[in-house]
């Protein structure tokens, strides 16, 4: 997978970009367990994107609904075996 992030929200600490590969747009959010930080990303519809592409904190209830693990249907890939808690 190639992740091209294309806007991010620092305060938030999630991002929106394309997976080039497969075309998917989607947003991810910071996770760290017990040996490693990472992302876990979600896919988002075209009109998601270009909703938060033009407003990035319209982006802010659906990473806190990724963060209550309440998207786990839009993952992209399954998230490490020990699963990540959200920074």
């Amino acid at each position: 997978m190639k992740f091209k992030y294309t806007n991010f929200s620092r305060e938030g600490r999630y991002s929106i970009g394309i997976e080039e590969e497969s075309g998917n747009f989607y947003i991810s959010i910071l996770v760290r367990n017990f040996i490693i930080e990472g992302e876990e990303c979600y896919r988002i519809t075209p009109a998601e994107f270009k909703l938060f592409s033009e407003d990035i904190g319209k982006a802010k209830d659906l990473a806190d609904r990724c963060r209550q693990r309440l998207e786990d249907e839009r993952l992209l890939y399954q998230p490490f075996t020990t699963r990540g808690y959200p920074c």
